[in-house]
């Protein structure tokens, strides 16, 4: 009984079966029971409590279940204590051995000896069609992660073409779209060959997923498009059914075809990511009510809560020239988001074509934006109200203090600045307009700020390679202009947005020139070069360049930033060394004793103390940490992301350290405070005290 409800599905019930199975010594499996026990316990997310139930004594009759432990200590991440139980395994049969041999591979490459787990599972030969997988999976993982992509896409074009009837294809799949996605020179024969094949297999259905996925990746949406809809239309036979209806409605949007994105969409309020391409598919055919309301739904989400707030914000200024709620969650939640001034130069182009008087100041203001993008175009559209009040003489003026150039170049620089207005297709437009200004006005004063505009624009439309070498081409021509310095910053992200492995040198050459200049922009060079060796698994490199920022005496915000960086770089190698996670804490430490310290970071810092706290088994000084985030205060909740990460991360220690009553204390703290994630705490609270029975006494 118990395996047969474990074969449905029926977790908690198979789990109550199994233990009764265990618990009468007299039962001939209790062995084989023990095992399921486990497993069903690691289903239901209760890894710790399998790994206690068979962590026993190793030998002949639950010899399956010391390895089951291994299996729990790994669901937590604990690869010290699931290589120590391994090594308490003495297999008495091949399988077990082979199992153990996986498991050896699989903890070497968690701890990131690549060459060591890529030596073990080369000489294994795979028990079960699971085992392949994952070994398959593991192996090319670790060759990405050596610089071996063209070994590892051999390898899954192999395992995937001898083996296309078996399921659980989708992680190698999307290891082999990775190394596609990477490489110069990939070609969609094999994934063409696959979803061209006759027979119904599990890959088939897998390689017309990824086969959209590449022909959009190389610009030929068209091509992809059939592909996502013939896969839509049979989605109970589709492996990616819900990956597919993302991917189809995002198509369908980029390729101006928005009724039928909303068409294929579930309805709306059935998640946030289907919210937010309702939003961009209702923008788009002018339903600007309709896509505020869509927009909403998906801040939600918080990958997706600033990008939602502010074209909700956006939209209502289309709707009716107010940007509503939207804009105001958008100041408080997110305050230092580029979105705001944008937010605020959409209104003052509303207050223009409304005609209203305001429409002056408010551009004046805009005008001396920090924002150089958005003081441009605020300078422009001053310009342009200027001349349709018949003020000409103001227009001029406001002309010249942009660009000095005759009035030809002027005009048509004008035209270019005023091309790049956030409609459909104007970043198509704006670069058109900015390539025929600089064949026209090669040698014009405006000649560098609408070169400026067009390596911006190229890089918005994620044309990397080209805004590269238009921004650095600005750079060389016009040394020592107020643009050099800015060009070669956006070149150099440019070239580290670029799926080529020398680019990422390239861009960090490109910010050491920017770096060196000790301009404004040094120091957010030096923090963009750490990014990019942290991503290429080089923390301590990271951090070299990390301490040459702190060195130099940087205001509050880049210190505190820099520290908490380095402090990230150290934890990446605390499983290596716990040594690295005290260090970490001792950074963290200092941004958030700073006095005056911005609460954001201060959270940051608080919350990843505790964080690694947790890694070091130091649960009481983990609640501590996160407690300083959410304790009670009558101040407002400056943030709250790391408010909420926070009080999860201690009410969950408290649970599972049996403290029901500390637990939903702590949910009470954040249940009071109206944010975006009170229900989900008002909810635990209920949940446990029905669980243990924990009534509030009248």
């Amino acid at each position: 009984m118990a395996r047969a409800l474990a074969d449905t599905g029926e977790w908690e019930s198979a789990l109550s079966h199994y233990e009764a199975c265990v618990d009468d010594p007299s039962f001939a499996f209790s062995g084989d029971a023990l095992v399921g026990k486990g497993r069903m316990l690691r289903n239901l997310g209760r890894s710790e409590e399998a790994l206690e139930a068979m962590s026993g004594p190793v030998g002949a009759a639950n010899e399956a279940a010391a390895i089951e432990a291994v299996e729990a200590a790994l669901d937590l991440n604990d690869t010290a204590r699931a290589a120590a139980l391994l090594d308490r395994v003495e297999p008495l049969n091949p399988a077990v051995s082979t199992r153990a041999g996986f498991l050896r591979g699989k903890i070497a490459f968690l701890v990131g000896d690549h060459a060591g787990a890529l030596g073990i599972l080369r000489a294994l030969k795979p028990v079960g069609p699971g085992m392949a997988v994952e070994a398959t999976a593991i192996k090319a993982k670790a060759l990405m992660e050596t610089g071996g992509l063209d070994e590892a896409e051999t390898m899954l074009e192999d395992f995937i073409a001898g083996h296309p009837n078996l399921t659980g294809l989708q992680p190698l799949f999307a290891l082999l779209d990775s190394c596609y996605a990477g490489s110069t020179g990939a070609s969609s024969n094999e994934l063409s060959r696959w979803a061209a094949s006759a027979s119904d297999t599990p890959a088939k259905k897998l390689a017309m997923y990824y086969l959209a996925r590449f022909e959009t990746r190389r610009s030929a949406p068209e091509a992809a498009l059939p592909m996502l809809e013939a896969l839509a239309a049979t989605p109970a036979e589709n492996p990616m059914a819900a990956e597919t209806v993302f991917e189809l409605a995002a198509l369908r949007i980029r390729l101006g075809r928005p009724e039928e994105a909303l068409g294929g969409l579930p309805t709306a309020g059935t998640g946030p990511h289907t919210d937010y391409l309702r939003g961009l598919a209702l923008a788009r055919i002018g339903d600007h009510g309709g896509a505020t309301a869509a927009f909403l739904g998906a801040a939600s989400d918080p990958t997706l809560h600033e990008d939602a707030l502010f074209n909700a914000a956006m939209c209502g200024i289309f709707e009716s020239g107010n940007p509503g709620i939207a804009f105001e969650r958008l100041q408080q939640e997110h305050p230092g988001a580029r979105g705001i001034e944008l937010v605020r130069l959409q209104s003052a182009f509303h207050m223009a074509s409304g005609g209203k008087a305001a429409t002056a100041e408010a551009l004046e203001e805009l005008a001396a934006s920090p924002d150089s993008a958005v003081a441009a175009k605020a300078r422009l559209a001053l310009a342009e109200w200027k001349y349709r009040q018949l003020d000409t003489e103001g227009a001029r003026k406001e002309l010249l203090r942009i660009s000095t150039a005759a009035d030809p170049a002027r005009e048509a620089a004008l035209a270019v600045f005023l091309t790049d207005n956030g409609e459909a297709g104007s970043d198509e437009r704006t670069v058109v307009a900015a390539r025929d200004f600089l064949a026209s006005f090669p040698a014009a004063d405006s000649t560098p700020s609408v070169w400026m505009k067009l390596g911006e624009v190229l890089f918005r439309k994620g044309d990397y390679a080209s805004a590269r070498v238009e921004l650095e081409s600005l750079a060389r021509k016009f040394p020592g202009s107020d643009y050099e310095e800015s060009a070669l910053f956006l070149a150099a992200q440019s070239a580290a947005r670029m799926p080529v492995p020398a680019a990422a040198e390239d861009a960090i050459l490109l910010f050491e020139e920017v770096a060196s200049a000790s301009g404004v922009l040094a120091s957010s060079a030096r923090m963009e070069q750490a990014a990019i060796l942290a991503a290429q698994g080089k923390p301590l490199e990271a951090n070299v360049i990390l301490d040459k920022i702190l060195a130099g005496a940087p205001d509050r915000e880049t210190r505190a930033a820099a520290l908490v960086e380095k402090g990230k770089n150290l934890y990446r190698l605390g499983d290596k060394d716990a040594e690295n996670y005290r260090l970490a804490i001792g950074l963290w430490k200092q941004v958030a004793a700073e006095e005056e310290q911005d609460p954001v970071w201060r959270n940051q810092a608080l919350t990843r103390v505790g964080d690694a706290s947790e890694k070091l088994g130091d649960a009481p000084a983990a609640i501590a940490a996160y407690y300083e985030v959410f304790k009670p205060s009558d101040a407002p909740v400056p943030e709250f992301f790391w408010f909420y990460k926070s009080g999860f991360a201690a009410a969950r220690l408290l649970e599972e350290e049996e403290k029901w009553e500390e637990a939903i204390r702590v949910y009470e703290l954040m249940a009071d405070v109206e944010g975006p994630r009170a229900l989900e705490a008002k909810n635990r609270i209920n949940k446990l005290r029905l669980e243990h029975f924990l009534w509030e006494e009248d």
